[in-house]
């Protein structure tokens, strides 16, 4: 298997190459950014534009989002249709060398490296996310639901990268067309995580429920303010009028990144045995 592992680090240097660069230049960024945001008196945060909803601080909590699509596009979708393609299969699916060999040795070699890096990335965010929330207070609250602040936990990070590499091998085992492959992958891809983020992530266990009976006085908002809203509206009890709200709380935060990546990985592993499964059944000529 360390032999597989160094020709692994032969074959695809250029794509291992390009990954880490792209971490190690996402960190740099990270970790600049952390320390301009720590340096921001408290005072003059209204007049750092860097610091508002929108701008440069934001984009970059995406970064680990993005990282994964990386992942999934250029390293998991090219992996097996390349070598067809390329017609290195051939040589590669040597007697000694069994496909499902060849593809475990490259599997663990690159997803481990990719889930190294995402955990570095997701670390640092976490970090600048702290410190944002330090600087910034109540002025500019940090919804921990939104993407950029869940999708930063490291086990969720974690289940996106490993879920991204495995989406993309199986398309390239499936198509053996490293166009197509990267295509559908990065639909597949997106597509899963936008469903995920919008979809189900409100109701990955039942919302809290309640109400309250119109009155004259000012109306005091059910939702906590570190909540999330499910939905809210009008409604009547025994004749009685009053809003109803349904939510969930910050305290089950960390339960919620705990199902979101248990659901990710579930499925990386169903994709992971098919790419696996038909692998072994592809022609060596």
């Amino acid at each position: 298997m360390i032999s597989l592992g160094l020709l692994t680090l032969r074959q695809r240097r250029f794509a291992v190459a390009a990954i880490t660069a792209i971490a190690a230049l996402a960190s740099v960024v990270i970790v600049v950014l952390n320390h301009m945001v720590a340096a921001t008196p408290p005072d003059l945060v209204g007049a750092r534009p860097w610091l508002a909803y929108g701008d440069l601080t934001w984009e970059v909590l995406y970064f680990p989002t993005g990282f994964g699509a990386l992942v999934a596009v250029f390293v998991g979708a090219p992996l097996v249709s390349r070598e067809y393609e390329n017609r290195t299969h051939v040589l590669a699916w040597s007697q000694d060398v069994r496909p499902r060999r060849w593809l475990a040795g490259h599997v663990l070699f690159l997803a481990g490296l990719a889930v190294l890096l995402s955990v570095l990335l997701s670390l640092l965010t976490i970090d600048l996310l702290g410190t944002l929330e330090h600087v910034l207070g109540a002025r500019y609250p940090i919804d921990p639901f939104d993407a950029e602040s869940f999708d930063a936990s490291v086990p969720v990070m974690l289940g996106h990268t490993v879920f991204g590499f495995a989406l993309g091998l199986a398309f390239s085992v499936l198509t053996r067309n490293t166009l197509l492959a990267m295509g559908l992958t990065l639909v597949g891809f997106v597509g899963t995580r936008m469903f995920a983020a919008v979809v189900l992530r409100e109701h990955y266990l039942p919302p809290i429920r309640t109400w309250r009976a119109d009155s004259p006085e000012p109306y005091i908002p059910q939702v906590p303010a570190d909540g999330r809203r499910v939905d809210s509206g009008v409604e009547f009890v025994n004749g009685v009028r009053g809003h109803f709200a349904e939510f969930q709380t910050a305290d089950r935060l960390g339960t919620f990144q705990l199902i979101e990546t248990g659901l990710f990985l579930l499925v990386a592993a169903g994709l992971l045995g098919f790419a696996f499964w038909w692998v072994g059944r592809l022609r060596r000529i």
